[in-house]
C-alpha cells in the first residue's frame, strides 16, 4: 500500500518541457554524438512561479562534484556535470564516456523542500570515440629487390632531405626564439584574481580615505569587485545593479553564504556611492581586505 501511495504521488508530479541538444558539434555519419560529448537538457517549467526551483542534487553540484547517474545495479551510466539558471530555465550538462544507448531519466526539481515539477527523460545513442572499425585487411609482405644504381640515388636524396632538415630546423628555431623574444615584451595577461588585487594595490596608493574622499574609494573598489566577479563566471557584472549580480551569481553555482556576504558589501558601497552617507574610516580603511578576503573565496 506505501508503494502504491508513493507512486501515485510520483505520478502526480507535473513533467517540465524538456529540450535536448548535443553541445559539441562531433558527430559520427551516422549522426550521433560521440563518447564524452556534452548532451544539453533545457527544462522549462509550465509556471513561472518555480522557475527558482533547482535539481534535488544541486548540493552535489555545488561542491565541484559531477552527479552520477546510475542503473538499477547501482553501476554509473553517465554524469551531470552542473546545472545553471537561465531566464526561468535550468540547463543541465550530461555526458557518457560509454558507447551505446544512453537513457538519461527524469531528474526532480524542488523548492522549499517540496518536489514542483520533473524533467522528461531522454534516449539518445552515443558512438565510440573515433568510430567502429568495420573490416581490418591484412595482406602477408612481398619482397621486394632494388638494383643498386636506385640505392645509390636514394642515399643521396636521403642524405639531401637530412641537410634540408637541418637547413630548416636552425631557421624555425631562429624564428622560435626571436619570437619568444617578443612575446616577454607582451604584457601578462592577468586573471580575474590578479587584476582585482592590482586594482586593490593602485587604490591604496591613491590614499583616498586618508584624504577624505570615501565616494572614489568606493567606486573604484566596488567596479573591480564587479568585473572580477563577471570574469570569474562569466556574465556581465560591470552594469548590473546589486540586485541583479546577487541573481547572476546565485545562477553561477556560487553558495548562498558566499552570495550574502557579497550582497552585504555591494549595499555597504551602494550606501555611500549613491548617497550622501560618510562611513566610519575604519570600515573604509577595511573594505579593500575584506574584498581582497571574499574575492579570494569566491575564485575556488
Amino acid at each position: 500500500m506505501k508503494k502504491l501511495k508513493i507512486s501515485l504521488l510520483a505520478a502526480m508530479i507535473p513533467f517540465a518541457v524538456t529540450d535536448m541538444k548535443v553541445k559539441e558539434n562531433l558527430f559520427l555519419k551516422e549522426g550521433k554524438p560521440t563518447a564524452g560529448d556534452i548532451v544539453e537538457l533545457t527544462v522549462s517549467p509550465e509556471n513561472s512561479a518555480d522557475a527558482d526551483a533547482t535539481p534535488d542534487f544541486q548540493e552535489t553540484l555545488n561542491t565541484g562534484s559531477p552527479y552520477p547517474i546510475l542503473n538499477s545495479e547501482k553501476k554509473e551510466l553517465g554524469r551531470v556535470l552542473r546545472a545553471k539558471k537561465q531566464d526561468s530555465k535550468t540547463i543541465l550538462d550530461i555526458t557518457t564516456y560509454k558507447p551505446g544507448p544512453f537513457e538519461i531519466p527524469s531528474f526532480n526539481f524542488v523548492k522549499n523542500g517540496k518536489v514542483v515539477f520533473k524533467s522528461e527523460p531522454k534516449k539518445l545513442e552515443y558512438s565510440a570515440l573515433g568510430g567502429e572499425k568495420k573490416e581490418d585487411d591484412i595482406f602477408e609482405p612481398i619482397s621486394v629487390a632494388l638494383p643498386q644504381w636506385l640505392l645509390i640515388v636514394l642515399g643521396i636524396f636521403s642524405l639531401g632531405l637530412i641537410l634540408a632538415a637541418i637547413f630548416f630546423f636552425e631557421r624555425w628555431r631562429r624564428r622560435k626564439k626571436k619570437r619568444l623574444e617578443e612575446l616577454k615584451k607582451i604584457p601578462k595577461i592577468l586573471t580575474p584574481l590578479e587584476e582585482f588585487e592590482v586594482t586593490r594595490t593602485e587604490v591604496k596608493k591613491q590614499k583616498f580615505v586618508e584624504n577624505g574622499k570615501y565616494k572614489p574609494h568606493y567606486f573604484r573598489l566596488s567596479d573591480a569587485a564587479k568585473r572580477f566577479l563577471g570574469k570569474r563566471y562569466r556574465f556581465n557584472a560591470e552594469e548590473s545593479t546589486t540586485r541583479e549580480l546577487i541573481l547572476d551569481l546565485k545562477g553561477s553555482g556560487i553558495s548562498d553564504s558566499i552570495c550574502e556576504e557579497w550582497r552585504s558589501v555591494f549595499e555597504e558601497m551602494d550606501l555611500v556611492k549613491f548617497t550622501d552617507h560618510i562611513p566610519e574610516e575604519a570600515n573604509a580603511k577595511s573594505l579593500d581586505d575584506r574584498l581582497s578576503k571574499l574575492v579570494a573565496r569566491s575564485n575556488l
